[in-house]
């Protein structure tokens, strides 16, 4: 959902467990610690900020770019190619 979120340049705000760390850099949104609740309001807090949201959702719409379908097929093909 969150780089879904990006292609529509809206940043995200979310908890660090899984794989979030893997997808949600620094500027495209903010990770909080897990079940950190109230540091999950300061996070949609602060990125209600008008400067800070601009920023964040051109960071997270520029980010959604390595996840569309010809750069991530060009990324596996040379995953499998360099298998091979």
């Amino acid at each position: 959902v969150g780089i879904e979120a990006f292609a529509r340049g809206r940043p995200v705000v979310a908890y660090d467990s899984g794989g979030i760390e893997q997808w949600l850099r620094d500027g495209t949104g903010i990770m909080v610690p897990r079940g950190d609740e109230d540091g999950l309001s300061r996070a949609i807090v602060e990125l209600l900020d008008e400067q800070r949201w601009r920023s964040a959702s051109a960071a997270a719409f520029a980010t959604a770019a390595a996840y569309r379908l010809p750069d991530h097929i060009a990324r596996l093909r040379a995953i499998y190619g360099g298998a091979a």
